[in-house]
């Protein structure tokens, strides 16, 4: 699951990155907000976990999964500790949210100076506003087959919500409710009829639609994806 979710989101985000222009977005709660696990509070492992997360804020602010391996993002990365805004060590419980139990440290690094220092650098910047994809998505687990609706508990819901999370994407998933349930038939899903999908999509105002199919296959998982953004299609 964690290679699928890997994936996934970064074939889409250089979609989305080069393709949302123009289009009407919503800004991510918690945008520069980044959390890590930490196995302390001392100061050696609070300096691992900033530079870490400032890494992952910096996919984030780019677009780009591989940004920390080029020379001007190390310069970025050495300089972590200039743009920590405030941070926070919060203690998980098992179970409490999708992220794992134990000690994490959370940081609220400084948008505005990080954005510039990475412009300084000519590194890529991508705005704030992002897209709000819907995405619906056809499950079969051993032969039984559902909609992923927004209330579902199971861990690929919060998997993808917490990828979407890391890259700052606003990510829908459908209430599934009665007016779902009448208007989008799951064959239309597990067909990859976007066409069909186009208007009972629009009671949420998504800037873009997400079709994925996935079932269980050698105990693992297998997926199929459209995203469906700007007029253009991109499947895999």
């Amino acid at each position: 699951m964690t290679r699928m979710r890997g994936w996934l989101w970064g074939l889409t985000l250089a979609v989305l990155a080069a393709a949302s222009g123009g289009a009407q977005a919503a800004i991510p709660k918690d945008f520069f907000q980044v959390s890590v696990p930490v196995a302390d509070r001392e100061s050696t492992d609070r300096q691992a976990a900033i530079r870490e997360a400032l890494g992952i804020l910096l996919v984030r602010l780019s677009g780009d999964p591989a940004i920390a391996k080029q020379g001007p993002a190390q310069a970025v990365l050495q300089r972590s500790r200039d743009f920590v805004q405030r941070y926070q060590y919060i203690e998980v419980p098992p179970a409490a949210t999708a992220a794992p139990s134990g000690l994490r440290l959370t940081l609220l690094f400084d948008g505005q100076s990080l954005e510039s220092a990475m412009r300084a650098a000519g590194l890529p910047v991508w705005g704030r506003e992002r897209p709000a994809i819907l995405a619906w998505i056809a499950v079969d687990e051993g032969g039984r087959r559902r909609l992923l609706s927004a209330t579902d508990a199971s861990p690929l819901r919060t998997g993808l919500e917490a990828a979407a999370q890391r890259y700052g994407l606003p990510l829908v998933l459908p209430l599934m409710d009665l007016e779902d349930q009448a208007s989008v038939p799951l064959a239309d899903i597990w067909g990859g009829f976007v066409d069909a999908l186009r208007e009972p999509s629009r009671r949420y105002q998504p800037q873009g639609l997400l079709l994925g199919r996935i079932w269980e296959s050698g105990g693992g998982w297998t997926a199929r994806w459209i995203l469906d953004f700007n007029g253009e299609q991109l499947r895999w």
